[in-house]
């Protein structure tokens, strides 16, 4: 398939062509090219829409993030509260990037539009290995711990680590690194999707930077498994839009 080729295919569903994550969800409902597919003949994202005719929104000022704000600032509380609200919305709102453009720091925003800052309590070694005893079922990796602690209002990973090095967390939720997996096995813990896009757009310093952060294989067992870093990313993303299509 060439360039002009796929533009055809897609410009059906160019509508759907809002965001990554969105287009993601969508094309595998549809059995369309992913973003890492597309990623082969544009540049970048912009690009993709730019020639599928689709409209570019401006920057946001000042004004209009506070305005935006204010209206979902129950949301606002975090960066990832915004950044997985945002994603999953119909409607087009800033990302969290294009906030922090504008506001030197996350909690400029929120004070901009009356989000007050939450006091962060105070956890003592005993207590946090208390927390994760009873939690452990959802320490599943820092991203997803963090999430799941915004929403309970417990310590973040990063609290965490001011008490414990990452292999005492792994013990005491009885979790263990993963190691000597088949490439079989490798694919399908791939795929998964909190995993999937990372990984297709990663380099391999950035994939390490991910893998260290969330108990993954690092970009060496990938080289290893499928000879190279591009024959993964080709391999993985096939057995991806083979999945696609018999979900279908």
């Amino acid at each position: 398939m060439n360039k002009e080729t796929l533009i055809e295919l897609l410009i059906p569903h160019k509508e759907h062509l809002t965001t990554v994550g969105k287009w993601e969800e969508y094309a595998s409902k549809h059995n369309l090219p992913s973003y890492y597919s597309l990623r082969k003949f544009f540049n970048d994202w912009n690009e993709i829409r730019i020639a599928l005719g689709t409209e570019i929104k401006g920057k946001y000022d000042r004004n209009s993030l506070i305005q935006i704000g204010k209206e979902h600032k129950e949301h606002a509380k975090t960066i990832r509260m915004w950044k997985d609200y945002s994603a999953n919305q119909t409607l087009d709102l800033p990302s969290p990037g294009q906030i922090l453009t504008v506001f030197k720091d996350w909690s400029s925003f929120k004070n901009a539009i009356g989000v007050e800052n939450e006091r962060t309590p105070k956890y003592t070694k005993q207590k946090i290995k208390e927390i994760l005893e009873e939690h452990n079922e959802f320490f599943i990796s820092r991203s997803q711990w963090d999430i799941y602690a915004s929403e309970n209002k417990l310590p973040t990973y990063k609290t965490i680590r001011n008490h414990y090095t990452y292999d005492e967390i792994l013990d005491i939720v009885g979790k263990k690194k993963v190691f000597n997996l088949s490439k079989e096995e490798l694919i399908i813990l791939t795929l998964k999707p909190e995993y999937l896009y990372k990984f297709l757009n990663s380099t391999k310093t950035k994939w390490d930077e991910f893998a260290r952060e969330n108990n993954l294989p690092s970009s060496y067992k990938y080289i290893k498994t499928f000879d190279t870093w591009l024959k993964a990313k080709e391999e993985i993303d096939k057995a991806y839009l083979t999945m696609s299509k018999g979900t279908e």
